[in-house]
């Protein structure tokens, strides 16, 4: 649907109107014929459905029908007024139409009166019989070409105001919504679908350069199913260097990367590209399946201006992507995929400093893999690494989603449970982890010959303090004590019998 509030699965009653315009000629000629002694003077049609003929397979409208039955009999005014369109039976339609055709007369030999105010027509050359009613059709007639040519440029500039304000309005709601949105994929199809509705378009497509540097799409709106699976994924054979600059593809440019049209099912289309630190990174093109004017004129300088900006949304968003992933990068552990230290002590010093004193109970948690460097020693360093990323996968399996954790060393991981409720709690969640990871499967079959646990030290928020560096370590004292007491087991920090370092 063209009309922004019609979604798929609203329901319509549709008229369907029929293109046989026969019966238009006799109508009008029985209007000029009819024996009252007027005389016509000038027509005017109101018409609706004429000017989107063209989307129901016609190529008349009723307008031309209309003008040649009125011939050069009296002067012809008409009037479009606006019409609805949407895909019917597989190809536009209009959902409504008006088609009014008015003929003005005056009767003959009758002056004008008080009360009948009927109009004489003069025939006198000049002087005292007034302006000859020649003169006056021709002051009239190029009067009305002077109003037509004022009203064309009135709707022109009109049209060009409209669409600046739609791109103005699309760019604003753009800048809302990216800042919400911190989903890039979804951002990227939000861009595509509000960019067809805002410029009129009926087709948006992004491209991307792949790693051998090949264009291929990666958002494609306004397409079947069909066609995104012809597409999505697919190289197009073009030069990314030809489309470093905007291009505006139009009917008068059709020699202008025809083959890029084609690829993209796109004959006419606005081709704009994204840069990111002078290099292009990918490239938008939005367009039409057809020109046919007034609903889908050719493509104007301003949807031009309108994609351009758009396409510097989305390098911003690419930029803002790649520091999100930068910033990822720099806190996460590149083989486990947990926080690395700098991060844990970051977000947990964070809460810790927000919780303004709140007597809630929170636990830090110091687990030590026991024996991993006889993993390495023995199975080889490719081994020790999936222990490690098994060991991270079981934690992230046996601890809620908003727990904090980290691999802070080698093989030493931390977990930071906020608001946990009872110490029974967590020992329950500890207890669940221990007994996972004696099952884990991540070593060669002769694993059985080998054993490994898992060493951990617990210390309480409050009571042990409100800081990072008090937490850590007394969970550290903790854990040192599963170690020197045979491994394989937890320890709460006791502050009576346990000092600190």
């Amino acid at each position: 649907m063209f009309e922004p509030d019609m979604c798929e699965g609203t329901e319509f009653q549709l008229m369907f109107r029929s293109f046989d315009f026969d019966y238009i000629q006799p109508k009008i000629e029985a209007l000029f014929n009819q024996p009252d002694g007027n005389e016509p003077l000038f027509a005017m049609y109101v018409d609706c459905a004429g000017r989107c003929a063209g989307y129901g397979g016609v190529d008349i409208e009723d307008a031309v029908v209309v003008q040649k039955a009125v011939g050069s009999r009296v002067p012809l005014l008409g009037l479009y007024s606006g019409v609805e369109i949407a895909s019917i039976g597989g190809r536009p339609r209009g959902l409504d139409w008006t088609g009014v055709f008015c003929l003005f007369s005056h009767t003959k030999g009758e002056k004008t009166t008080k009360n009948s105010k009927v109009w004489r027509k003069e025939k006198t050359k000049g002087g005292s019989g007034g302006i000859p009613i020649e003169a006056a059709l021709r002051i009239a007639e190029q009067n009305a070409a002077k109003i037509l040519e004022l009203d064309v440029q009135s709707i022109k500039i009109r049209h060009e105001l409209e669409e600046k304000r739609r791109g103005f309005k699309l760019l604003a709601e753009l800048s809302v919504s990216l800042r919400q949105n911190s989903d890039y994929r979804d951002a990227l199809v939000m861009i595509a679908r509000r960019l067809n509705s805002a410029l009129n378009m009926q087709k948006t497509v992004i491209l991307a350069l792949n790693p051998e540097r090949m264009l291929v799409p990666v958002v494609l709106h306004g397409y079947s199913e069909e066609e995104k699976s012809q597409l999505i994924g697919r190289s197009i054979g073009i030069d990314p260097a030809v489309l470093k600059n905007t291009i505006r593809m139009t009917a008068d440019s059709a020699n202008q990367l025809p083959e890029l049209g084609e690829a993209l099912k796109l004959p006419y289309f606005i081709s704009s590209p994204i840069i990111v630190k002078n290099e292009l990174t990918g490239v938008l093109i939005t367009g039409r399946k057809v020109e046919q004017p007034p609903f889908l004129s050719r493509l104007s300088v301003t949807s031009a201006e309108t994609v351009q900006a758009v396409s510097a949304f989305l390098a911003s968003l690419l930029v803002y992507q790649q520091l999100d992933e930068a910033n990822e990068k720099a806190q996460t552990d590149a083989l486990t995929g947990l926080y690395n230290r700098w991060a844990f002590e970051s977000y947990v010093e964070s809460f810790l400093s927000g919780s303004n004193g709140e007597q809630r109970l929170h636990v830090f948690m110091v687990i030590d893999f026991d024996f991993f460097k006889q993993i390495n020693d023995n199975y080889g360093h490719l081994c020790g690494d999936n222990a490690l990323k098994s060991l991270a996968n079981a934690l992230r399996a046996n601890f809620r989603s908003t727990d904090i954790i980290a691999r802070v060393g080698g093989d030493e991981f931390a977990v930071f449970c906020a608001d946990i409720g009872s110490v029974e709690r967590i020992l329950s969640l500890v207890s669940r982890l221990m007994n996972s990871w004696r099952s884990a499967d991540f070593m060669p079959e002769n694993w059985a010959t080998f054993r490994t646990t898992l060493s951990i030290g617990l210390s309480i928020a409050p009571r042990d303090g409100l800081s990072y560096d008090e937490l850590f370590n007394k969970a550290d004292i903790a854990a040192y004590k599963s170690k020197s007491q045979g491994r394989n087991r937890y320890t709460i920090y006791n502050p009576e019998t346990m000092g600190t370092v």
